[in-house]
Order: C-alpha cells, then structure tokens, then sequence
C-alpha cells in the first residue's frame, strides 16, 4: 500500500495584490500556499478548477511550492478554496477543491526538468522549464516553452502556443488556434475542429491528421510533411526537406 503524506498548508488572511487585481469584482479574498521537498521526485501531477495556472522550472530549486490567492463572494465559500499536496513515492500531486462561485489563481514553482500531468478546467495556463509533459484543458488560453521531452496536449477550447521542445509534439484541440515553434522531435495534430495553424522550426516529420477549418501553415521542417482530412482553409508550407502529402483542391 502506498503511503501517502500530506504537507503541512499555510492559510492566512491577506490578498496578493498582483492577481486580486485581473478578478475584478472579489468580496473575499485569502491566500493559499503549500510547499513540499523535491528530493527524490521524478514527476508532479496538479489538477486544478477554476483559476489562472502557472507551472515554472528553475534551476537549482530544492522544493515544490504552490502559492496563490482563494478568491470567493462570501467567507463560507472562500473557505471552501482548498489547495492539497500529496507526495506518494516520487510522484506528488497538487490539487485544488474550488466551490462553484470561487477560483483560485496558482503559481507552482519547482525544480526544472522534472516531468508534469495537468488536468485543468478553466483559465489561462502557462508552463515553462519542466520535463516530459501531459496538459488536459477544458478551457483558457495555454502558453507552454522550454519542454526538456515529449509535450503532449488535449485540448477543448482557447489559443495555444508552443515554443522550444526538445522530443514530440502531439495535440488534440476542439477550436482555438495553434501555434508551435521549435521542436526537436516530430509534431503530430491529431485533430483540429476550427482555428488556424502555424508550425515552425521543427527537427523531424510534421502530420496534421484531421483539420476541421482554419488556415494551415508550415515552415522549415526537416522531414515529411502530410495533411489528411482538411475541412476549410488554404494549406502554405516552405523549407520542407523531405516528401509532401497535402490535399489538392
């Protein structure tokens, strides 16, 4: 049986300024904070409801932590904001338990490279500096850069942007546009219903397997580039070195 052990949570009773102010109308505000040792971890996993989410590796951090501000209309509510961190073994997952009128924006600091799973529902996400990465999103805007592996993404709605990953690139969306620059690997869309798509720099193969609508660009590939199902919008590429497999109109 795995052993599971809470850390010890630090509540108190007063707003971070910086991300009080993008909520707008707040009646009740507290912070939230958690933090746990990195040693011997191999992998985080957050799940996380309503809120802005950042995820940020740095060199030489010796621990996990997890701060932000529980946002709520009254102080029943506001205490219902929870923020919990279980370590089993090498793996500690981060999770947020957030009311129906609440949310909590969180920012997640720990040691760069380490591999990350995200499920969140709402809001916007950014996440640099970590390892092998798996993002589950509902909704809101996803910024992700400098992934030291694999980044796969399954996405329902909102912009992404990618930059600068050493292994693959897979991605899921349901609408929003993409945009993906600087990988080591191979990217491969699986399915797009609606927005456009630019792709650049890329060391391998590039595949959009099914495109519902929405202009596809690519650029500077170092392998084969194919597209299958493309519902609606034109298909640009250059700098493509190896075979081309687009649908002709």
């Amino acid at each position: 049986m795995l052993e599971l052990r809470r850390s010890t949570l630090t509540l108190a009773v007063l707003a971070l300024p910086g991300l009080a102010a993008a909520w707008g109308d707040c009646d009740q505000r507290a912070p939230r904070e958690a933090v746990e040792d990195a040693a011997g971890l191999t992998r985080v996993e957050i799940v996380a409801g309503a809120g802005a989410l950042r995820v940020e590796g740095r060199d030489g951090a010796a621990q996990v932590r997890a701060t932000g501000t529980a946002c709520a209309d009254d102080r029943d509510d506001l205490e219902e904001v929870e923020l919990r961190v279980h370590r089993s073994g090498d793996t500690l997952r981060i999770e947020t338990d957030i009311p129906r009128d609440g949310r909590l924006d969180l920012d997640i600091e720990l040691p760069r490279g380490l591999a990350i799973e995200i499920e969140d529902s709402s809001g916007e996400l950014d996440v640099s500096g970590v390892g092998d990465t798996r993002i589950e999103d509902s909704s809101g805007s996803m910024k992700v850069a400098d992934v030291a592996g694999s980044l796969e993404i399954r996405d329902g709605s909102g912009a992404i942007d990618v930059r600068r990953v050493s292994g693959d690139v897979r991605i899921e969306d349901g609408s929003g546009s993409i945009e993906i620059e600087g990988v080591g690997g191979s990217v491969v869309i699986e399915d797009d219903g609606a927005g456009s798509i630019r792709i650049a720099d890329v060391d391998h193969d590039v595949r959009v397997e099914e495109d519902g609508s929405g202009g596809i660009d690519v650029r500077h590939v170092g392998g084969d580039l194919s597209v299958g199902r493309d519902g609606s919008g034109g298909i640009r590429y250059d700098d493509v070195t190896g075979k081309v497999d687009v649908p002709h109109r």
